[in-house]
């Protein structure tokens, strides 16, 4: 019983088939690599442009924060006062006795 034929016929095409599965298998790596290579370049273009938001919102915040800052000052308020018709008061007014509650009605 000889039956080496009918083996050597099962190899050839399990062999034939072999480099069309490596072949596919490569394919479908090459495409996932071109998939996940866009996926974190997108992925960078968007982290930049949040960084650069971050970046202008945290220049905006100290610009405000030097602004109130300013407004809040003393020298301000002592100026837009002025501008408002108060004066500064050199001589203060002082009462020289406490004014009654009730008066008394003759």
């Amino acid at each position: 019983m000889n039956f080496s034929p009918v083996k050597s016929e099962v190899r050839k095409v399990h062999t034939s088939k072999l480099p069309y599965l490596l072949g596919s298998f490569v394919l479908i790596l090459l495409v996932a690599q071109v998939l996940v290579s866009n996926r974190l370049a997108t992925s960078g273009l968007k982290l930049t442009k949040i960084e650069t938001e971050i970046q202008t919102l945290t220049e905006n915040s100290t610009d405000m924060r030097q602004k109130i800052a300013s407004f809040s000052s003393l020298k301000t308020i002592e100026d837009k006062a002025k501008g408002m018709g108060f004066i500064v008061q050199t001589k203060p007014v002082y009462l020289s006795q406490e004014p009654p509650v009730a008066f008394d009605l003759p």
